[in-house]
C-alpha cells in the first residue's frame, strides 16, 4: 500500500511530463504481461533515462532504437514524452495506434515498435543487465538507424 501511495504522489506531480510514458508502460504491460518499471527501467545501457555506450543485448537494442525514434520525433517538434495517444491490442502482433494528430500516431508507432521488440527479445533478457550504472557503459554509442 505504501508503494501505491508513493507511485500515486509521483504521478500527480509528474503527469504533465510523462503522460505518454504511462501509455507506453500500459502498452508494454497489456502486450507482454510484464511491468515496464520492473523489467526495463535501468536495464542495460539504454533502458530508462539517458543512454550511452554499446547496447548489452537485444533488449537494450530495443531501448536504444526507441530513444532514436523519440529523438527523430523531437526534431520535427513532436513531444514524445508528453503527448498522449490511444492504442488498441487485438491478438498477438496486432497493436493498432490511434491519435488525433500525426505526432500522436508517430509516438504510438515508436512505442509499438519497442513493445514488439521487447517481446521478441525476451528470450535473451538477462537479470545481470538490470540496474547498470550508465557510467559503466563503454564502447561507441551507435548512431541512430545503424
Amino acid at each position: 500500500m505504501k508503494t501505491l501511495v508513493i507511485h500515486t504522489l509521483c504521478l500527480c506531480f509528474l503527469s504533465p511530463v510523462i503522460s505518454n510514458l504511462l501509455q507506453f508502460e500500459s502498452m508494454i504491460w497489456r502486450y507482454t504481461g510484464r511491468e515496464s518499471i520492473a523489467y526495463y527501467v535501468g536495464y542495460g545501457c539504454w533502458c530508462g533515462p539517458g543512454g550511452s555506450g554499446r547496447p548489452r543485448d537485444e533488449t537494450d537494442w530495443c531501448c536504444q532504437q526507441h530513444d532514436c525514434c523519440y529523438g527523430l520525433l523531437e526534431r520535427i517538434e513532436c513531444h514524445p514524452k508528453r503527448e498522449p495517444y490511444s492504442f488498441k491490442i487485438e491478438g498477438k502482433d496486432n497493436i493498432t495506434c490511434k491519435g488525433e494528430t500525426p505526432c500522436q500516431k508517430l509516438i504510438c508507432g515508436c512505442d509499438r515498435k519497442a513493445t514488439l521488440c521487447f517481446e521478441n527479445a525476451y528470450s535473451t533478457y538477462k537479470m545481470k543487465h538490470r540496474f547498470i550504472i550508465n557510467a559503466l557503459c563503454a564502447g561507441p554509442t551507435p548512431k541512430c538507424g545503424a
